[in-house]
């Protein structure tokens, strides 16, 4: 089962939350109302997905996306604030972001950026196999390795 976790120190945004994605039973929704619950979450649990608000009470939320990276880079994060500028925008995406989205929410748009979101995540923690036996296409580019690292690179 899917999980999402929501990161937001706006009681009526996670209960607005709660709402859209108790629609869904087939996902599950983590809440955390400050940047180190979360960062706490996703180390010891990581989430498929997380929304994440850039106006925290104890840490940036840029700063917060930074060590959840640390933590691991695979996970999508979608910005979510009321109170963004372009300059944040521009450094959210910089750094990896994979949406930002400004409150008042459009709760369809969230649903379907959500989604992708999820189907991106699923991808990311699926190993790459290769064929033992099938010869390398000489017309394309092949990358040869089977190192735990060259896995995650895969």
């Amino acid at each position: 089962m899917p999980i999402v976790l929501a990161i937001d120190d706006d009681p009526w945004i996670l209960a607005t939350f709660r709402k859209i994605f108790a629609q869904t039973p087939e996902l599950r929704l983590w809440t955390a109302t400050t940047a180190q619950q979360g960062i706490e979450i996703v180390a010891s649990s990581p989430p498929d997905a997380i929304l994440l608000d850039i106006n925290l009470p104890d840490v940036d939320g840029l700063e917060t996306f930074r060590r959840i990276q640390a933590i691991d880079a695979r996970i999508p994060v979608i910005f979510v604030t009321g109170q963004g500028t372009t300059e944040s925008a521009i450094e959210a995406m910089k750094l990896g972001a994979y949406e930002y989205l400004l409150k008042p929410l459009e709760l369809p748009q969230l649903r379907q950026v959500v989604d992708r979101a999820l189907a991106i995540s699923r991808l990311m923690h699926v190993p790459a196999v290769m064929a033992e036996t099938e010869p390398p296409d000489d017309r394309a580019d092949a990358i040869i390795g089977r190192c735990p690292a060259m896995q995650e690179v895969y």
